[in-house]
């Protein structure tokens, strides 16, 4: 059971999650009370579609190790794309009984909630993810989501940019790739352009904006499918268009569309 283990995990690990069902049904032939198979299986049969295979797999794990919050997680999952949703539901309370600072219990409650039409249930679990990660964006942008369908877009304002500022800290943090796509570059250069002739560019982002023109005019004749290996000190000059947003358009306008009257689409 252990090769076979070994096989289909090094599958999943590699995201060949159809290729990982068959070793992993072999392993559990072999050991059929492992709980952590169970869940694996679980996990690639749900990445592939096959929810109610996936549910069973997980309810044989919960079964076998019933207060191992990834195995109930991954169940209410399940049940959730096979909508059976008040199931997830209670499974998910099962799980934050074990582990009430679940971030990822309380958001996929909150989901949960939201696919249901609960919103008023879904709002608390969405604050809780924010109290225990403030950088949550997803959470921040479903509780924007809410507010607009409340009618109160002052609220949903505030949470969409909480969304993004979250998002732009996050990529700033952990973001470390050094390369471009001169298409990329090419957007970014044009963008800068466009706000300085308009008079939009904030003085502080002079040095990033003749960064992206000096880079464009090293490599313009660059072949579009070919990366810009950028050197850590480039990177940093042009991290505004990577990390952040330059400029926002200010206060948002009260529009009764955003969609052009004009258009007569099929």
């Amino acid at each position: 059971p252990a090769a076979h283990s070994e096989l289909a995990m090094a599958l999943a690990g590699a995201e060949r999650y159809e290729d990982a069902i068959a070793p992993f049904r072999w392993a559990l032939s072999l050991d059929p009370d492992n709980a952590a198979l169970h869940c694996a299986l679980g996990n690639a049969l749900k990445y592939t579609g096959r929810f109610n295979k996936a549910i069973r797999s997980y309810r044989r794990a919960a079964e076998l190790e019933p207060e191992v919050v990834s195995v109930l997680e991954g169940l209410a999952v399940a049940l959730a794309e096979a909508r059976q949703t008040e199931e997830a539901v209670a499974v998910l309370r099962r799980a934050l009984a074990l582990d009430p600072d679940s971030i990822t219990v309380h958001f996929n409650l909150a989901i949960s909630f939201i696919n249901m039409g609960r919103l008023a249930e879904a709002k608390p679990e969405l604050e809780k993810c924010l109290e225990l990660d403030p950088l949550h964006a997803d959470a921040a942008f479903n509780l924007g989501i809410i507010a607009q369908a409340e009618n109160d877009s002052d609220t949903a304002l505030r949470h969409f940019r909480r969304a993004t500022d979250s998002q732009q800290e996050m990529r700033r943090r952990y973001d470390t790739n050094r390369v471009l796509m001169p298409f990329r570059l090419l957007h970014e250069h044009q963008q800068a352009e466009y706000l300085a002739a308009r008079g939009l560019l904030p003085p502080e982002r002079a040095p990033w904006r003749a960064t992206l023109a000096a880079l464009w005019e090293r490599y313009k004749d660059q072949p579009r499918d070919r990366a810009i290996e950028l050197t850590p000190e480039e990177r940093e000059r042009i991290g505004p268009s990577l990390h952040e947003v330059v400029y926002d358009g200010g206060p948002c306008a009260r529009l009764s569309t955003v969609i052009n009257p004009g258009l007569d689409l099929p």
